[in-house]
């Protein structure tokens, strides 16, 4: 890392990822935004796992929620990790996009930059996709005191699959026309099937 780029968002304090996120600085930026959310959204739904586990009333649902539990941690480290590549891919598509327009490698590397800037966004979708699964199978089997917090998870990783659809559309004029299609095919299907998953208990 060198001196000029920013820290990982996961060593940040909350203070300094909102406050880096509303300044004048290239990244973070939706993408971080959406990674974050969903981190936080999984964290949520940790929470009611946590209170869930050892109760003796959801004694048969135990390994369910032990295994929730361990893929929820997963995806919430997952979505900060992505949230670094999403800065790193962002970097090197704007460095390719600030080429004089006449220079001759320069639809090669916005392209190629393109790819790299709509990988992230994908990941988030898979991730969030996952996750979302998680959170339904939750329903009714958790804590129901905390039922209104599941609410919360799931609608904060609805917005958070929305989020980084946008970032995946925001790219697709930049990549050929084949891969445009395929791509966009794949994040729509992902944002459906996470928000098929999430929003009966979203809203």
């Amino acid at each position: 890392m060198t001196q000029s780029d920013p820290p990982r968002i996961a060593s940040m304090t909350l203070t300094e990822f909102v406050d880096r996120l509303g300044s004048k600085q290239p990244t973070p930026g939706g993408g971080g935004a959406s990674a974050v959310a969903g981190a936080i959204a999984c964290a949520a739904a940790r929470m009611v796992v946590s209170f869930s586990l050892g109760k003796k009333s959801l004694e048969e649902h135990q390994p369910m929620l032990e295994s929730a539990d361990r893929r929820l941690a997963k995806a919430s480290a997952m979505f900060l990790a992505l949230a670094d590549e999403d800065a790193a891919a962002y970097a090197v598509l704007n460095e390719a996009m600030a080429l004089p327009k006449d220079a001759s490698d320069r639809a090669d590397r916005v392209r190629s930059g393109a790819h790299l800037a709509v990988a992230p966004p994908l990941a988030m979708l898979g991730v969030g996709a996952e996750a979302s699964g998680v959170i339904a199978g939750l329903d009714g089997r958790s804590n129901k005191y905390l039922r209104s917090d599941l609410c919360v998870a799931a609608a904060g990783l609805v917005g958070a699959c929305r989020g980084a659809v946008w970032s995946v559309r925001a790219n697709l004029p930049l990549l050929g026309e084949a891969d445009r299609s395929r791509v966009e095919s794949e994040a729509e299907s992902m944002l459906a099937r996470a928000v098929s998953l999430a929003e009966p208990l979203a809203g």
